[in-house]
Order: structure tokens, then sequence, then C-alpha cells
């Protein structure tokens, strides 16, 4: 027997079991959409509804779980019917499924720990209650994952640590700042002379000791290097003063290294030592040496009259020009 559907209009075969003038689809789709708004609803309502029936059970019946768990248990059945190890791994893989869902879930709904506010709760909890929680947790975690990654990685810190150097030596940053250099130094210094009050003098009789000659060869490399970028040029030959310059263009016809200026002796430079063509003290050795912060005159001169003698020149004769008034006393100008 047909009828049509009052709801939709179509013609349908009546059956006693459903309604009466309304065919089996719509009567589906009406039971849905009922269902859907009961829950809405009576949301609040069916979780104190189950809470309620939860602690009415309880009451009713407090041994009812462990009854259940025993009976299991006796005949192999529920998580009983599976071995130990079984369980282990089954309750292993379920807690790892659930907890990757729920944590996509919180992440997607900002909820749980990606709550901003509960974050921040928990984090001031934990920081009254442990002060230095996040110090032992660095330091801890600094160790395990420093020595993975030495592990993993064993030149990386030296890579980062080039690749720092460079471009703070490129920027001027850093170690490469001037004022961060000075500051420190004179911190440093100052520090090192505090808890080591002798050590500068017994690195420096160690280095005398171990190098008896650095301090000469270092004093001949530096005045060779303060000569070659002198202002004071005569004949392409760089003097480490103006007044020195002079004394040259008044003895010499023409400055010449080794031979008539700039002598080595034994780790050490004599100022000039004037040849046959030359101006004035024709084969005598002269040093220009107008003050001195340690030594008189009188001193430096027996200071270079040894040298000259330990190395060979005796018999020439050594004038020592200490200041202009004896230069013009001596040329007569």
């Amino acid at each position: 027997m047909n009828k049509i559907c009052n709801k939709c209009g179509k013609e349908f075969e009546y059956n006693n079991k459903w309604y009466k003038n309304v065919c089996e689809e719509c009567v589906k789709i009406n039971h849905i959409k009922c269902s859907k708004s009961t829950n809405e609803l009576y949301k609040e309502e069916k979780k104190e509804w189950g809470r309620k029936g939860a602690k009415k059970s309880w009451e009713l019946y407090p041994n009812l779980g462990k009854k259940i768990a025993e009976t299991n248990k006796r005949n192999g059945t529920g998580i009983y019917g599976f071995t130990k190890e079984q369980r282990s791994e089954n309750a292993k893989l379920v807690s790892f499924e659930t907890h990757l869902k729920t944590v996509e879930t919180n992440r997607k709904n900002k909820t749980g720990f990606f709550d901003s506010k509960l974050q921040s709760e928990l984090g001031k909890r934990a920081h009254q209650k442990h002060p230095d929680l996040a110090s032992r947790a660095g330091k801890i975690g600094g160790k395990i994952g420093g020595k993975r990654t030495q592990e993993l990685h064993p030149n990386l810190s030296r890579e980062n640590g080039l690749k720092t150097a460079e471009k703070n030596k490129k920027n001027g940053n850093g170690l490469y700042n001037s004022k961060i250099q000075s500051m420190g130094g004179k911190k440093g210094g100052k520090r090192v002379h505090e808890l080591y009050p002798n050590l500068s003098k017994e690195n420096g009789l160690k280095t005398q000791r171990l190098y008896p000659n650095l301090a000469r060869e270092n004093g001949l490399k530096a005045t060779e290097i303060n000569r070659e970028n002198s202002p004071y040029l005569w004949e392409g030959i760089g003097f480490l003063s103006k007044e020195e310059m002079k004394v040259a263009q008044i003895i010499l016809n023409k400055p010449i290294v080794g031979i008539n200026c700039h002598i080595k002796v034994n780790g050490s430079i004599v100022d000039f030592c004037p040849q046959e063509e030359d101006k004035m003290f024709q084969g005598k050795f002269v040093e220009y040496h107008p003050w001195d912060r340690k030594l008189t005159p009188e001193e430096y001169y027996n200071k270079r009259r040894k040298l000259l003698d330990e190395n060979g020149f005796k018999d020439k004769e050594l004038i020592v020009i200490d200041n202009q008034k004896f230069i013009k006393e001596i040329i007569g100008g």
C-alpha cells in the first residue's frame, strides 16, 4: 500500500513500523534533528545526570569495579585476556596516540598547555615554589644538549666561533671594539696585579732568562719600523726626529744605511759613522742622543763605548751629541 509523505511529498510504501503519512527517510532526518536539538538544550543537564548516576552507583555498589576486575582476572577476560607484555605495549600505543591527538587538539584550539594564560600561571607558580628550577634545568639541559651536539657536530662550536670573530672583526664589535679592549685591559690588568703583584716582574725575568736577546731584537725592530714610517726623510732615508736629520745633513754628504748611518753593532744601532767623503767626524762613531729617561749623558756614553769596545771598535772614537747647543759649538754655527 502506497501513500504520499506529508514532509517531502514523495510516494512511499506504507509500513506499520513508521509514523503515519511520513516516509522512512524523513523520519530519520527528523530523528537526527531532534537528537541534536535535545543535546544542545540539555547539555549541562546530561552532565549533571551523569555525575549523579555515577555517584549513586558508587553509593549502591562501592566494590563493583573491584569485583568486575577480579572476575575478568579469574576468567581471563577483558584486559586480562592479553599477556602482561601485550597490555603494556597496547597501553603505550593507546597512550601515545591519545597524547598526540590531545596535543593537536589543544594546539588548534589554544587550550590546555597551549593556553597563554595557563602557561603564565604555571610559570609563576613554579617560580614561587622552585625559584632556582629554571637555572638547574638549564644547566642540566645545557650539559646534555652540549654533549649530544658535540657528538653529532664536533667542529660546530669552533666554526661558529670563527664566524662570530670574523663578523665582529669586520664590524668592529666585541673584542674588536677599541673601547672594550681598553676597558677590558685596564680592568684585567688591575685585577691581575691585585691577585699576583709580582707576576709582571717574574714574567720579565723569565723571558729575559729564556730569551736574553729578545728585548734588544724587539727594540731594534721597533726602531727600524719607526724610521721606515718617519715623516723626516732625507735622500729616501728616515730619521727618528727632525733634529737627527739635521745632524745627518751637517756631517754627511749622503746617507747610506749600514755604511755611514744606522750601523748595526751586535743587535744595536749606532746613528752615524762618517766616511772619508763625508763632511765631518770621518772615521768616528757619532750618536745623537739629546735626552734619556734613565741614564745621564755620561752613563749613556759609557754604555755605548762598552758596546763598541766589545765588538772590535776599541780604536774608534765615539762622539755623543746630547743637545743643540753642543751641535753649534762643534760645528760652529
